[in-house]
């Protein structure tokens, strides 16, 4: 396997930073997707990433993620920036998934966004000034609701449920009484960024597509799945998920999880061993179906430096 960089160029860089280290090469990129039907039948199909006919599922579940952040992350942002004494440039905003959804009876949910915002603020009072850093965390089980229509398949906001936000903050002094907290606090709320929660979740859902794209068979590219991949004794279990999901669509309590994979290496280190990440992309329960699709990749050839007194001496396996 091609390293970017030689041995000699890893161990001469990793000596310079003095810091235990452990680099890792992806060996294998596989897209997992099982599926399991209400009678206990189940079985799995494993396809390397490059030109997988996983692909269109993966690219639904990017698009629905990044419309998601694109149309949180600058509201937060903007509103801890407004705080007074805010330094200038210095507000920060991370929207994280996955994100669930359920729709039943047509009445959709969307929840589990992980959302937080930072800001660094300067204060005076009584001649002594003041700097913190203040940080909030928007709660996760903030709920989105809202209908979603039949013959168009557009959703429609109703209302958020559990927001709240919880401050943090750290400061350069122990002069804590100056109220950064509720400042902050009060410039999320003032902002409406649980309003912004729900405009970038609709926009999400929505840009998904008319009603064509949004029926229940063609719903985030499971239209684009080949029969026969999903096999048991000779029975293929694709056609009977499509065909009961489309039938009953409207009418089913129906959870999807849309995942947000961020390859987080998994493993032991500092000897001879095999990592892995293991990111859900898409997942869709509905009548006892479950089906599940996972990134999954191996990670070989590793470069582990353990730190030493002199310079770290470097092992590759």
């Amino acid at each position: 396997m091609k390293r970017t960089l030689s041995r000699f160029g890893v161990i001469a860089a990793m000596a310079l930073s003095g810091l235990t280290s452990l680099s890792a090469f992806a060996s294998t990129n596989i897209y997992s997707g099982t599926l399991i039907l209400p009678d206990g039948r189940n079985t799995r199909f494993d396809q390397a990433q490059a030109g997988s006919v996983y692909r269109p599922i993966a690219e639904a579940q990017a698009s629905v993620m990044a419309k998601i952040k694109s149309g949180i992350q600058p509201k937060i942002k903007d509103a801890l920036q407004s705080v007074s004494g805010a330094v200038a440039n210095s507000a920060s905003a991370s929207v994280n998934g996955p994100v669930y959804f359920q729709l039943k009876n047509g009445v959709a949910s969307f929840w589990g966004l992980q959302a937080t915002g930072s800001v660094r603020v300067q204060q005076s009072k009584l001649g002594i000034s003041v700097s913190c850093t203040v940080q909030a965390t928007i709660n996760s089980s903030t709920r989105v609701n809202g209908t979603i229509d039949p013959y168009t398949g557009v959703f429609t906001f109703a209302n958020v449920e559990n927001f709240s936000v919880t401050p943090s903050y750290t400061c350069d002094t122990s002069l804590d009484w100056i109220p950064f907290v509720n400042i902050v606090v009060d410039a999320v709320v003032d902002h409406y960024v649980d309003q912004a929660i729900a405009d970038g979740v609709r926009a999400a859902y929505n840009a998904l597509g008319e009603v064509s794209k949004l029926a229940p068979v063609q719903l985030m590219g499971l239209d684009t799945l080949p029969n026969n991949l999903f096999v048991v004794n000779g029975s293929d279990l694709w056609p009977s998920f499509k065909a009961d999901l489309a039938n009953a669509f409207w009418s089913i309590d129906l959870t999807m999880t849309i995942g947000d994979p961020k390859h987080y290496i998994h493993g032991p280190t500092g000897y001879a061993h095999i990592a892995t990440s293991n990111d859900p992309v898409f997942s869709l329960i509905f009548n006892g179906y479950d089906f599940s699709l996972w990134d999954k990749r191996t990670y070989v050839d590793e470069v582990f430096c353990p730190n030493t007194r002199i310079q770290p001496n470097c092992y590759f396996f």
